[in-house]
């Protein structure tokens, strides 16, 4: 069901006719969607539900005028969009870890950045992975190069994957642990003439780093950040409780977790989809305070957080707005028109394909 239907619905609303009624289904009270499906009950009675979450609504079709500001201009937005490889399209393997074979793969794909996720190990070399754990817990910061590699024979370091790139995409380097930044500060000072789009982190120490270490290099501060322990964990659930009326809020994020978790297992980013409920409302007002401490060229928001204000308050703040992980076509579009100008996927190929292709029809 789709707003089509309501200007045949009289709600009211004085105009005139130099400005015609345009109204529009009014957003779910409990997830902000306006997809809304109308069920003929036993009766006769119509129930009026949401299509993403399945509350039901007072009253059946209930609309709202269409707020005066600018259209979003999706067709040309979605041409100018810029895509990111996340993780050198590795997150697939242990650890999230690319390959020759898999920045090879980015290459061939015509991205227009490629993410690499960055550690250190015990003996100071920068290695590409995701995961700044092992399976077993340990920390990579407290294993050896060697016995990396002898786990993954495949593991490459920051110096050899720049060797498989060689210049033709620019990078997006993803800090993955707060140990990290001093020695990859030190490699960026050495290599001036590396094409990087920006230093990634959710932990603000690290930026901080970033900056004094290597001040020419931008900045880009991932948000919000992914919660790191249990009791974390169960902070963010309450304040999604608080916020969303009871456990009926809980349902579009884990709706989204089912989702993922028919096609792989569920890891601690997808659990994310919780933790960002509440940021949607209180981020775009927090931006000026954020970028002060950092003085970052653009943020990467979990796709989850994105909103039409906070991608209008990052451009007021002359900032980038890139939106991660966005692996569904419906994302994509619902990032794009929020105004967001990067996507960062692991699926770049075919979503940059069919968002093309609806342009063009």
């Amino acid at each position: 069901m789709t707003s089509a239907l309501a200007p045949r619905i009289d709600v009211g609303v004085a105009h005139t006719a130099s400005e015609p009624l345009r109204l529009r289904l009014s957003a779910c009270p409990w997830c902000g969607s306006r997809r809304r499906t109308l069920d003929e009950c036993r009766g006769g009675a119509v129930r009026d539900s949401c299509l993403r979450c399945g509350a039901e609504h007072p009253r059946a079709l209930e609309t709202e005028r269409e707020p005066a500001r600018a259209v979003p201009r999706a067709a040309a937005v979605g041409a100018a969009t810029r895509w990111v490889a996340h993780a050198g399209l590795a997150s697939a393997r242990p650890g999230g870890a690319p390959t020759r074979e898999t920045l090879a793969e980015v290459l061939r794909a015509g991205v227009d950045c490629v993410e690499l996720d960055v550690c250190v190990t015990r003996d100071g070399a920068l290695v590409l992975r995701h995961d700044a754990r092992l399976a077993g817990g340990r920390r990579l910061s407290s294993v050896p190069l060697d016995e990396l590699r002898r786990r993954d024979h495949e593991q490459l370091t920051l110096d050899e994957a720049v060797e498989v790139v060689g210049g033709r995409v620019p990078l997006l380097v993803d800090v993955k642990s707060r140990e990290t930044a001093a020695p990859l500060g030190q490699w960026l000072r050495r290599r001036r003439g590396l094409d990087v789009l920006g230093v990634c982190s959710d932990d603000r120490e690290v930026l901080v780093e970033i900056r004094r270490r290597a001040p020419a290099v931008p900045r880009w501060w991932s948000l919000p950040a992914v919660p790191c322990s249990r009791p974390e964990w169960a902070g963010a659930v309450v304040e999604v409780l608080a916020q969303r009326r009871g456990l009926r809020g809980l349902v579009p994020p884990l709706t989204d977790l089912g989702v993922l978790a028919r096609d792989r297992p569920l890891c601690r980013e997808d659990l994310l989809h919780l933790a960002v409920i509440p940021t949607r409302r209180w981020l775009p007002g927090q931006l000026p305070r954020l970028i002060a401490e950092v003085a970052p060229a653009g943020l990467a928001v979990a796709h989850g957080a994105v909103t039409p204000a906070l991608c209008a308050a990052a451009e007021r703040l002359g900032l980038q707005m890139a939106a991660w992980t966005v692996n569904r076509i419906g994302l994509a579009r619902q990032v794009l028109r929020c105004g967001v100008q990067i996507i960062i996927s692991d699926r770049v190929v075919p979503l940059s394909l069919a968002l093309a292709a609806a342009t063009r029809s």
